[in-house]
């Protein structure tokens, strides 16, 4: 871990700990098969929670989520965020 001084605050291993609640868990899109609502479904929730861990900063969501502030933004339209 990369930490600014000689202790790591607590604040930022929130950010790499997952936070699961019931609203995270990822519920059967109407039982259904199919595969990419239900891609889709998971890829919208973890958007939030990385939105959630960053505090709403755009771009360090994109950077939690391993994608460009680009992409992130062209998801945030497409899921109605």
């Amino acid at each position: 871990m990369l930490c600014g001084g000689a202790q790591i605050d607590t604040s930022f291993v929130r950010l790499l700990l997952p936070q699961l609640r019931p609203a995270d868990v990822v519920q059967p899109v109407e039982e259904t098969l199919e595969l990419e609502p239900a891609i889709e479904e998971v890829e919208r929730k973890l958007i939030l929670r990385a939105l959630g861990a960053a505090g709403n900063n755009k771009a360090q969501a994109a950077r939690l989520l391993g994608i460009s502030e680009r992409t992130l933004w062209y998801k945030l339209k497409r899921y109605g965020l």
